[in-house]
């Protein structure tokens, strides 16, 4: 396939971007809700609701694993690899950071575009009317689509 784009949501904003940054074959990457570095998050996994949902989520249920496996995730070096257009979308009240998707995109070395939405929660799934089009615009425009 010559038209291979991405969107990843959530975890999907991580691993999306990894994938474009090591596989050439991606042409587009859309992202929503993206983490560049998920060991900013451990925090998070001292709140016992928070680590059985990213325990189920991972399949990891020893804490310093995940601990561990969250400190390995990072697009630390590879971000720079990513070439391809990259769209990176992320709301004011999403629980991750701004400035974590702001660093993937700030450090995209290809065209970009960068959307803050106001209002949005994690993933903007909040303001599904919103950010949707722009991810189905950006890869039908990025991946030569005809209507």
């Amino acid at each position: 396939a010559s038209r291979v784009g991405v969107f990843g949501p959530s975890m999907g904003g991580y691993l999306g971007p990894r994938s474009a940054a090591c596989d050439a074959r991606i042409k587009a990457c859309a992202l929503a809700g993206g983490m560049y570095d998920r060991s900013r998050a451990l925090n998070r996994l001292d709140d016992p609701f928070e680590f059985a949902r990213v325990s189920h989520i991972w399949k990891v249920y020893d804490k310093q694993k995940l601990v561990e496996l969250h400190r390995r995730c990072t697009l630390e070096g590879l971000a720079p690899k990513i070439r391809c257009p990259l769209l990176v979308i992320h709301g004011t009240k999403d629980f991750v950071p701004v400035e974590q998707a702001k660093r993937i995109y700030d450090e995209a070395s290809g065209p970009k575009e960068w959307v803050l939405l106001e209002g949005g929660n994690h993933v903007c799934n909040n303001l599904p009317y919103r950010y949707r089009p722009l991810v189905g615009d950006f890869l039908a425009k990025h991946l030569g689509a005809r209507g």
